[in-house]
């Protein structure tokens, strides 16, 4: 059942934002331990937890939820018991706990398409991305990469798009479907350089990486994890890649931000979210063990193989990143008039 509608880009910020709201309730209200029996507060969690993917088995998703699933139970003793529940673009898990009790034990491992990504490509949505949830951590964000055929005459992003502007339209480039983060990067990456390529959609990232390696498409933005065989293999070349900072895994590639586009980022990320009414108590004794699991040596190896990065934001900062981020991908994904599929 449609819960909410979100608006042409809503004025997050034109107001008393919706996180200074939430903390002023708290502050305002009764403690955060009345809104649940004291003594589960003090004892959270005092049984088995809830972790809603709304992805399909298998893939990054499934992986970091385990990790953080066996994590806190050897801490707690509670068993967290990861569900996948995809479907919908990711919105059938996310109404799952955006309707569940705020209690802390019905989480969503939420990510830019659940949140950012929906916002901006739906009318209406069956949750409200801000005011359902309480942000608990942004646990990684996950860099792009921009990779063009070999027979492709540009060894540069400058090149690239100097191609562009000569013969506009002349350079395709390939998506894993309309309205994907790869679509939507490379209309932030037009809309920022002045340029005009054509789109290629494709059902899945891995038809559209078989036709940039094939040479039937010239360019594609694609996850740094999926395409790192093929750019040390030579068989893609890579331009940048889409975070501010260059990736751990070929520090050779410069960031698209350096070449001349300062600002430039799209970035996928997941983050935990709980229900909105959760106790911040709850939600500060959750961010305190994730963010000591995920500083932990091998998590960071394993993350970083994964082609991840570790974020550990506090709840604020990760509440200020899903407002900022809706705001500037809704912007673009409405001036690119790009739709779902």
């Amino acid at each position: 059942m449609i819960r909410s509608g979100i608006p042409a880009l809503r004025p997050w910020g034109r107001h008393a934002s919706w996180i200074a709201a939430w903390f002023a309730a708290c502050a305002f209200s009764q403690p955060a331990t009345a809104q649940i029996p004291p003594q589960t507060a003090a004892s959270f969690p005092s049984k088995p937890i809830r972790l809603v993917i709304p992805n399909p088995p298998g893939g990054v998703a499934d992986s970091l939820t385990r990790l953080l699933a066996q994590g806190l139970q050897a801490k707690w003793g509670q068993a967290v018991v990861p569900e996948n529940r995809p479907g919908a673009s990711q919105m059938i898990g996310s109404e799952i706990v955006a309707k569940a009790a705020p209690d802390g034990y019905t989480l969503l491992l939420g990510t830019h398409q659940s949140h950012q990504n929906n916002s901006g490509l739906y009318a209406t949505l069956p949750y409200d991305p801000i005011n359902d949830f309480v942000p608990i951590i942004r646990l990684t964000t996950a860099p792009l990469v921009l990779a063009v055929h070999p027979s492709v005459p540009a060894k540069t992003l400058g090149e690239l798009l100097a191609i562009a502007r000569a013969k506009p339209g002349s350079l395709n480039y390939g998506s894993a479907g309309n309205g994907s983060g790869g679509h939507i990067g490379m209309a932030m990456l037009e809309q920022m350089a002045n340029v005009r390529m054509t789109h290629v959609p494709y059902k899945g990232p891995a038809p559209a990486s078989l036709d940039l390696v094939g040479g039937r498409i010239d360019a594609l933005i694609d996850t740094v994890f999926s395409q790192i065989g093929n750019i040390r293999s030579g068989k893609v070349r890579a331009l940048g890649v889409t975070s501010l900072q260059r990736s751990p895994l070929f520090p050779e590639v410069p960031a698209i931000a350096e070449l001349g586009l300062s600002g430039f980022e799209v970035v996928g990320w997941f983050g935990l979210f709980a229900p909105a009414g959760t106790s911040r108590d709850i939600i500060l004794k959750l961010n305190t063990e994730i963010v000591r699991i995920m500083n932990e040596p091998d998590t960071k190896t394993f993350l970083t193989n994964q082609g991840l990065v570790v974020a550990t934001d506090s709840p604020e900062e990760f509440a200020q990143h899903v407002e900022r981020e809706i705001a500037k991908w809704t912007k673009s994904i409405r001036g690119a008039k790009i739709k779902a599929d």
